[in-house]
């Protein structure tokens, strides 16, 4: 795909509708193992989870609601529970959610399992700098910047809640990081290395339910608010677009 299919030049700015879309990105709960669905501990720590989060926080039922996850099983089923505890807490409409596979970690675990035995422990670095790992990074941003198309394009108000994957969310940072040379998820001065470990296990930066929230409007259509660890970000949308290059 080229970037330019989602330019939007100086005359359609003038006509553009008015319109504010918001991201969350969140990675499942905990899973059974390195390529299942959630184990029974992960399903009672999910619904737990949105239970707290959503006590007492009104729903805004005229914000048209989107679900995203990606096919794999544990991601679909953090997405049934979220908007099961939602249903069952404030009485929300359940949304009939979307797959789609740019939400995906482009079979990451497969990729781990093939890596040299000296290799493992850097499996994550790895698939950063592989064809593999780049073009799932792609495939996230032209399913972002696809949808910021299509609200610029629509207007109104849109929430999305997208179920995706410690690789790609981890990714998508740190390619960010790369391009604006500035430390998100990584620490300055930290020696902070590119393993899972560190930025996308269990325990790590990027744990399980840990979500990124994406946030743009009209009154700044050239840039997203990227929330992370609560911190915000102002990204230009000109970063996005270059990764697609």
């Amino acid at each position: 795909m080229e970037s330019e299919k989602f330019l939007i030049n100086q005359e359609s700015k003038e006509k553009i509708k008015e319109y504010s879309l918001s991201v969350t990105l969140t990675r499942h709960g905990v899973k059974e193992g390195m390529d299942s669905g959630l184990s029974e501990e992960g399903k009672i720590e999910t619904r737990d989870y949105y239970m707290d989060v959503y006590r007492g926080v009104p729903i805004d039922e005229g914000v048209e609601r989107e679900v995203v996850s990606s096919s794999k099983d544990r991601a679909i089923e953090t997405a049934d529970i979220y908007q099961k505890t939602l249903t069952m807490m404030h009485g929300t409409k359940q949304v009939l959610p979307k797959i789609d596979d740019r939400l995906g970690e482009s079979n990451a675990a497969n990729f781990a399992e093939q890596q040299p035995e000296k290799e493992r422990e850097n499996w994550f670095k790895n698939w950063l700098e592989s064809a593999e790992g780049k073009n799932a990074v792609r495939g996230f941003v032209e399913w972002l910047l696809e949808n910021i198309h299509n609200q610029q394009k629509n207007g109104g108000k849109k929430d999305i809640d997208a179920f995706s994957h410690a690789p790609l969310m981890a990714g998508f940072i740190i390619e960010l990081e790369k391009r604006l040379g500035i430390n998100i998820l990584t620490t300055k001065g930290s020696g902070d290395t590119y393993s899972r470990k560190n930025l996308a296990g269990y325990d790590s930066k990027m744990g399980n339910l840990t979500n990124i929230n994406i946030l743009t409007s009209s009154e700044n259509p050239d840039s997203i608010n990227l929330i992370y660890a609560g911190k915000t970000y102002k990204i230009p949308i000109e970063i996005l677009r270059g990764i697609m290059i």
